[in-house]
Order: C-alpha cells, then structure tokens, then sequence
C-alpha cells in the first residue's frame, strides 16, 4: 500500500503535542509546507473558547427570550396623561442610576418608554423598519454596557457621542485609546471607572496566544497566525479593523459610521405592530417597536401582569431582527420626552422636538 506523503507530517505533529514538556521545547516541525498549519490549528483550537468567552459582545440570534404573538389579558393600554408619562419616564431614569442590572421595578400595568437605540456590531447592515427580538446582552462589556445606558438616562448624551462611545466597547478598547470626547462622555457616564476597561481586549488575545505558543512547537507570531487560525482569525480580524477604523476616524463621527455600517439589505418588514412580546421572566411582557435603525428613538412597551410587582430588564437587552442575520442588533436606554416616528404609537407627554 502507498502511503500519503502527508502521513508523516500528521504523526510528527500529532507525537509532538503529547510529549512531556522538556522533550517537546526541543521539538520543531520539519521545514516542509503545511506543517506549521498544523501547529497554528492546534493553538488556535486551544485560543477559540478564549476569545468566545471574553470577546467584548457576544452575538447569537438563537439566544432569546421565549417570545408570545399577542398578551394575555386585555388589550396594551398604557396611560394617557402626560403627567402620569412624565413622572414614569422620571421614575425609570432614577431607578437606572447607578444600577449594574439595568432593570426597573414595576408594578402590574401597562407602559410605553421612549428609548434611544443604538447599533450594537460592527460592519452590519442598517435596515429599517425591522421586528425585533429581545434576549440578553451577554459578553465581557456587557456588564459597562448595561451601566453605561442606565446612567445614560439619566445624562442623555448626544446621540453621536453614544454611539461611538458604544462601539469603542464593542471593539473591546482600553480606557487610554479612547477619544478625548469618548473619555469625557465614559467618566460622566462611569465616574471612577476607567479601570473596568484599562485592557485592550485584543491585547489580552495575544497575550493568551504567546503563553499557548510556548507549550506548541512550531507556532508563529499571533500576527504572522491570525490569517491561518479560521474563525477564531476572522473575529480577531473584524476587531482589529474596527479598532483601526475608531482610530482613524477619531472625532469624525460621519466618517466612522461610514466605514462602521453598512448599508440596507433585503425587504423590510410590512409590519412592525406584529412584533412578537418577549417574556425574559414570568408576568412581564416587553418588545421594541422601531421605524427606523441605529440611533433612532424607538418605543419600549411593557406589559407587568398582576399580582405582584417585576423586574424589568431594560438597558441589559439586545435586539435581534430574526429576518436578519445580516443586520445590526440594537441596545437602548430610555429618554425623557423622546418622540418616535409618527407611524409609531405615541407616548404622551412633553416631547423633544
């Protein structure tokens, strides 16, 4: 039988990993094409669950809230008097102060919260209007995240300086290679908290990667591996451009959103008052109904059941078009007197213009 010239190559590879340590730092593989792939994958496999655990958002259309077509009960009727709008816009920025969760408590009832949406991945396309569905925003910024919208109900910074603000934590920058403005915005928004983010989130990765590249012979430079370690490569590749692009465009914001979001794709949907209702927990009821995409102001309904009061999670959310993979998800924070666009249901109250 004619063996694969191949063979030996796997097997030099396959005994290297499994000597003792002493024996393998001695070890390097064969000056033959092909076979530093092999160490680059087996590194890369060990990088993967690293970069998936702690990459600064994690994205998954599947992770959901259980979701119902209509409410149970009657039908959604939240109040009609500006004053009673008023006050509970009041009451949800106060309860968001300073909160890590980024929920409120609520008696049973019926609400509807103005909130400002903003874009929540890098290099996706921004269409509108969409359905969307809740689910949790998970990720090693998820926490800064969820803080930062919570105070930012209370601050109601520029809907530009957010969003950039937001996207800085998305590409997991550290505190010192944010922007002048970025910084000021963070500390209005986090005070006393620049160490939450003193890392550079790609930073940690290479670090990760040379402690792994010495226990595997034959592993290049995390510059000279990113193009060969598959996906794990591709998402450490969009994070560099991403923080690249921030960098470029630092004090630009219409020049960043040009090379950070891509443009519509696909049909909108007809209908956005068939948005389902997530259930993040039992008697509470929530969706986000928008006309528009990233940075529009948008309504947040809820629906407490009786007879007890519940915890609403509000700025923890993420918001996925499911007709849409391809299309950014969006988180919030919720406004004082926001108007949404005229085809939306109204709060009442005094409005922004």
């Amino acid at each position: 039988m004619k063996l694969s010239a191949s063979l030996p190559i796997a097997c030099l590879a396959v005994a290297a990993l499994f000597m003792p340590l002493p024996v393998r730092a001695q070890f390097s593989f064969p000056s033959i094409p092909g076979a530093g792939n092999l160490a680059v994958q087996a590194a890369a496999k060990q990088l993967a669950p690293y970069v998936q655990q702690n990459q600064p958002v994690i994205l998954d259309w599947k992770a959901i809230y259980p979701a119902v077509p209509v409410l149970p009960g009657t039908a959604f009727h939240p109040t009609k008097s500006p004053r009673v709008q008023s006050a509970l816009e009041a009451a949800f920025a106060r309860q968001l102060h300073n909160s890590k969760t980024g929920a409120v408590l609520l008696p049973p009832g019926d609400y509807a919260i103005p909130v400002r949406l903003f874009c929540t991945d890098i290099h996706r396309h921004a269409n509108s209007p969409f359905i969307y569905l809740l689910g949790p925003l998970r990720g090693s910024r998820a926490g800064i995240l969820t803080q930062m919208y919570a105070n930012a109900a209370t601050v109601l910074p520029e809907s530009y300086d957010m969003q950039s603000l937001s996207w800085d934590m998305q590409a997991g920058m550290s505190y010192p290679q944010l922007g002048v403005a970025q910084q000021a915005l963070y500390n209005r928004l986090l005070p006393g908290e620049s160490g939450l983010i003193a890392q550079n989130f790609l930073s940690m990765v290479r670090d990760r990667w040379n402690t792994i590249s010495d226990s595997i012979p034959g592993v290049p430079s995390f510059d000279g591996a990113i193009g060969q370690m598959g996906a794990v490569g591709t998402t450490i590749e969009n994070l560099q451009s991403a923080q690249n692009e921030i960098v470029a465009d630092a004090g630009n914001f219409d020049a960043l959103r040009s090379a950070l979001v891509l443009g519509p794709l696909g049909t909108p949907d007809s209908n956005i008052m068939d948005t389902p209702w997530s259930v993040p927990s039992a008697r509470v009821y929530l969706r986000v109904l928008t006309e528009g995409a990233f940075m529009s102001i948008g309504l947040l309904e809820i629906r407490v059941v009786a007879p007890d009061r519940g915890r609403v999670p509000i700025t923890s959310n993420i918001s996925y078009p499911p007709a849409c993979p391809q299309c950014q998800p969006l988180t919030m924070h919720p406004l004082r007197g926001g108007r949404p666009r005229p085809a939306l249901p109204q709060p009442v109250g005094v409005f922004a213009p």
